[in-house]
């Protein structure tokens, strides 16, 4: 019978130990939670420099205030998003903000760096077009996002485009392209005419006044206001653009105006005014 009490007692005693250590560790835990919270919310983690890079149409003031972030408030207070972003210490909102805010921003990594600094990284969209729209013009990327409107064309080295249907705009976002085969011609169009000039001097790009994607079999350019150009469908684009910086630039003159055909037969025709 005492054999069993003594069981008894030891078992209790155990466990009243067991709970006693339960209760040490959360104690321990806690304070150690509460010190941490106290450590990170010190002043020595506030924010004394935001350095912007990668933007050419924005200044670093306008981005900074777009993010929302400010000199001296404390450096973890904005991290979060995605686990990601808790890992890597990165400002989830900040980067909603300027993107929403700035509509040449394709990209953006905001992040903390301790002690005291935080590094916003810009990737900017790059325009390519002008569209014409209810008496002003888009400017748009190559993957139809509107940056800008554009009362003064003129001013801008982009060729004009006709024939695009789209139903409004927002700056910021996508034009929603009805015939969206015509402006993918388009993109590999002008991303054909950029890698020839990439390589060569003489740059046909530059040139280039308006292009007209109204039929996708009969695609039309003008080029320095004197030369219409009909490259009939995308297909072999390569050589068409080959030929046609050859033949402008070294087969007609140049005050020469005319028409060069691309789709009558398999050579170019140059029909002169």
């Amino acid at each position: 019978m005492q054999r069993k009490k003594s069981a008894a007692l030891d078992t209790s005693d155990n466990k009243t130990k067991r709970n006693r250590i339960k209760i040490e560790i959360i104690f321990v835990l806690l304070l150690f939670v509460i010190v941490l919270f106290m450590f990170i919310m010190s002043p020595i983690f506030n924010i004394s420099d935001i350095i912007v890079d990668g933007s050419s149409h924005y200044t670093a003031q306008e981005i900074i205030n777009a993010s929302g972030i400010s000199i001296g408030e404390n450096g973890f207070k904005n991290i979060g998003g995605n686990y990601k972003h808790y890992i890597l210490f990165r400002y989830g909102q900040a980067e909603k903000n300027i993107i929403s805010s700035l509509p040449y921003v394709k990209d953006v990594v905001v992040k903390y760096i301790i002690p005291n600094k935080v590094i916003i990284n810009i990737e900017e969209r790059e325009p390519v077009v002008l569209i014409p729209y209810l008496g002003t013009y888009l400017l748009t990327d190559r993957h139809g996002y509107v940056v800008e409107t554009v009362s003064n064309p003129e001013e801008y080295n982009f060729p004009k485009i006709k024939g695009l249907k789209f139903s409004g705009y927002e700056i910021g976002q996508p034009l929603e392209i009805v015939n969206e085969k015509n402006f993918e011609d388009l993109i590999l169009l002008i991303d054909t005419l950029t890698n020839e000039d990439k390589s060569d001097n003489f740059k046909i790009t530059e040139l280039i006044n308006s292009i007209d994607i109204s039929d996708k079999n009969n695609i039309h350019l003008t080029i320095d206001y004197r030369l219409a150009v009909n490259f009939g469908s995308i297909e072999q684009i390569d050589y068409k653009i080959k030929s046609l910086k050859q033949i402008f630039n070294k087969g007609i003159g140049k005050d020469e105006k005319g028409f060069l055909d691309f789709a009558t037969g398999p050579y170019p025709v140059f029909i002169p005014n």
